[in-house]
């Protein structure tokens, strides 16, 4: 009897320590492998020429537009849009005064797309193509604020969107276009859109810290400011270590071979519009993420 009792027990503890082991093991599993329905962030880069535009939607299907690409460009990002049904956009980020980054603004609005709220830079520049953007936003009454270094939005339950430069006052509050981060569980993407290579000599002087890859981030995403002479610069490239850098760019104004040498220097895969077309990046936003572009 005690034997039959013993060799139950000792059946009983196996039992329960298979079980305990299968779970870790599972676990393990399922943080190394994600399943293929894993919601997943998606940030694509419509092949919008000489310009910039990043499209960005949580697995909640919350949505961002940083800039909107050139006036050329508009009937692309808008085609984009309306390809993965999105009718409203919870936040527009205006990086730059360029025609190259706000010139779609006007037509963006008059497509039906509604804008919950825009952030905008405070660039002094009072040209067309800024008073028509503005205009515009204004004739629709979108809620608008002026973003600056520190400033930051929670957009669904995991996304954060960071204004990296420039600060709220000084010189360069009304010189330099706004350079912002998004950080998705242990992926971040950063868009330098058109930062010169004076802004980001000051980025990186006063406010170098968050262009950092540390704490959960594992891999980063940079969206390279490519026709600026001397950027990116290299210290900026040695403290992002980005994985991927995405250049948007036309077959006849190619990034110059010193850019494409310290992209590669800094290890970084380059991925280019006027080679690859649009480009989506996927993220799951884990410990272990899983990053990849489709070139549409």
């Amino acid at each position: 009897m005690k034997r039959d009792v013993l060799w139950r027990g000792s059946a009983l503890l196996l039992l329960v320590a298979l079980s305990l082991v299968g779970t870790l093991l599972g676990i393990a599993w399922r943080r190394t492998h994600p399943a293929r329905d894993t919601p997943k962030l998606t940030v694509t880069f419509p092949d919008v020429g000489d310009g910039d535009c990043a499209l960005v939607r949580t697995p909640e299907g919350h949505v961002i537009l940083l800039d909107t690409g050139s006036t050329q460009a508009a009937p692309t990002v808008i085609a984009a849009l309306k390809l993965r049904n999105i009718n409203t956009i919870d936040l527009l980020v205006l990086l730059s005064p360029e025609e190259s980054s706000i010139g779609g603004v006007p037509a963006l609005l008059s497509s039906g797309v509604h804008v919950t709220q825009i952030w905008d830079n405070a660039v002094s520049n009072t040209g067309g193509v800024r008073r028509s953007a503005l205009e515009a936003i204004r004739r629709r009454h979108i809620p608008s604020s002026t973003a600056s270094g520190g400033d930051t939005i929670q957009v669904g339950e995991m996304l954060f969107v960071t204004a990296l430069w420039p600060p709220g006052s000084g010189v360069a509050e009304r010189r330099d276009p706004l350079v912002c981060r998004i950080n998705y569980g242990s992926t971040a993407f950063i868009f330098e859109g058109a930062a010169t290579a004076v802004a980001e000599r000051d980025l990186i002087g006063q406010a170098g810290k968050p262009l950092e890859c540390t704490g959960p981030c594992s891999d980063l995403v940079l969206q390279v400011a490519t026709h600026a002479e001397g950027s990116p610069a290299p210290e900026l490239l040695r403290r992002a270590a980005p994985a991927v850098a995405v250049i948007s760019c036309e077959a006849s104004n190619v990034p110059s071979p010193a850019v494409l040498h310290r992209l590669q220097a800094a290890g970084a895969a380059v991925w280019r519009t006027d080679t690859q077309g649009t480009i989506t990046v996927t993220a799951n936003g884990r410990v272990s993420p899983v990053i990849t572009a489709d070139h549409l």
